[in-house]
């Protein structure tokens, strides 16, 4: 058979629980990149390492048109030690086939994930200086103005001769003084009151304009080097997201290469399920042939209706079969089934896209393991509509397709062989599905 077109965009996490989510179940929502939002259902009993795959919830491929798988790794936080304890539940008094599986979830939120904004430059600070001291002239002048009076003749002028009028030798030596001291005393406030400020003025400029040059320098500098981070971390970051695509799409395709190897050869079981035949189908309550297919029905809430191909035992196998939900909730299929002792793996699909995967131990539904759950668009949803159902059973490796599309991947070693059956499971509705073209190749 040729797979159809297969999916890219796989993302993974790992989702913590705590043990009371684990031993109860829960739903969580989860914030994924681009802002999408994706609600996760948590059944009951759920181990810790365990895988959840949801198909259609992962990134976008490279055209956009669909997205990968979410896969998330269950991690179950150690419990306290309280002392509390738990009674084991009563079995459920019914026949063999009739089961109750774990209860439905419900959700609590995922924090997103925060954001990192690289810090820019720091801006310059410039600080004013104040206007240069007067004082000295201020000084000067009080003195100049507390001098004494040189001017008044009378104090330092001898009186004329009468028919003289000539200057005595110290007078002239005075004027010369005087003229002398006013001077040099408007050098000294040409100095201090315009020439010192000048200088003190132009020196000042000087200095704020070194500072503001340095300060642009710098802050030049650290733009450039922030722009050069964002530059490299940008770069980093297309480099893991098309590496990441690359691994992406070279799971995908080992994975749907498993589904191609193992469906290629001559299968050992060609059953097309119209009638009763040498695999020894069960027949009774809840599974019969009708009009060509092999029905399995069920009317109990909250239960499900298994039928077994008595007659078959395989170990390491690919198991196929085409199914229609006719009415009601889920269908699906058991393998390495022990019947007679209520042990087997069961894997079901819903008419609106969810799927899940139990291990059972025993008849007691609340004992029963959810090994992985989630939801795709592989399924083609609503009623009436066939199905392909296909499990790869290698070891301990199991893996899931529907419509011959890779959904699904759970490694456990409980089971190693068994029967092969489908089931009809009420969750909330009386349910009813046809099985036809059933194939087993074994590997």
């Amino acid at each position: 058979m040729v797979p159809e077109e297969q999916q890219i965009g796989d993302l993974r996490a790992t989702l913590a629980l705590s043990q009371a989510e684990a031993l109860t179940g829960t739903r969580r929502t989860l914030n994924l990149p681009g802002g999408h939002q994706v609600t996760v259902p948590i059944l009951a009993g759920i181990r810790d390492g365990q895988q959840i795959r949801l198909e259609g919830q992962g990134a976008p491929n490279s055209t956009g048109e669909s997205r990968g798988a979410l896969i998330l790794t269950i991690a179950i936080a150690p419990a306290e030690q309280s002392g509390t304890q738990f009674s084991p539940p009563e079995e459920i008094d019914r026949p063999t086939q009739m089961m109750q599986p774990p209860p439905p979830q419900f959700p609590s939120a995922l924090s997103p994930r925060d954001t990192y904004s690289p810090q820019g430059p720091a801006e310059a600070t410039f600080i004013n200086r104040p206007p240069p001291s007067q004082t000295q002239a201020s000084a000067y002048f009080s003195q100049i103005q507390s001098a004494p009076d040189y001017t008044q003749p009378e104090q330092y002028m001898r009186p004329e001769e009468p028919r003289r009028r000539r200057l005595s030798a110290g007078v002239v030596t005075l004027i010369i003084v005087l003229i002398l001291l006013l001077i040099g005393g408007s050098g000294l406030i040409y100095y201090t009151t315009i020439y010192q400020p000048g200088q003190m003025h132009m020196q000042a400029t000087a200095t704020a304009q070194a500072q503001s040059t340095g300060t642009a320098q710098v802050g030049a500098q650290i733009t450039a080097q922030a722009q050069a981070t964002a530059q490299a971390q940008a770069h980093a970051t297309s480099t893991a997201q098309a590496l990441a695509l690359a691994q992406a799409t070279a799971t995908a395709t080992a994975l749907q290469n498993i589904y191609t190897e193992a469906t290629s050869g001559q299968p050992v079981l060609n059953d097309s399920l119209s009638a009763q035949d040498a695999y020894n189908w069960s027949e009774g309550t809840g599974c019969s042939f009708t009009n060509g297919a092999y029905l399995a029905s069920d009317s109990t809430k909250a239960n499900f209706i298994y039928c077994i191909a008595q007659a078959t035992n395989f170990s390491n196998f690919a198991y196929q079969v085409q199914m229609t939900i006719v009415k009601g909730d889920y269908g699906g299929i058991v393998f390495r089934a022990d019947a007679a002792n209520t042990k087997f793996y069961f894997f079901r699909i819903s008419q609106n896209g969810e799927y899940d995967l139990y291990l059972y131990v025993d008849k007691t539904g609340t004992n029963a393991q959810t090994l992985t759950t989630g939801s795709t668009s592989a399924i083609h949803a609503g009623l009436n509509q066939t199905s392909f159902i296909t499990v790869v059973a290698r070891n301990n490796n199991l893996y899931f397709y529907v419509n011959k599309q890779f959904i699904a991947h759970v490694s456990d070693s409980t089971y190693s062989s068994g029967q092969i059956g489908v089931v009809a499971n009420d969750l909330e509705n009386p349910t009813e599905v046809t099985f036809s073209q059933a194939q087993v190749w074994t590997l």
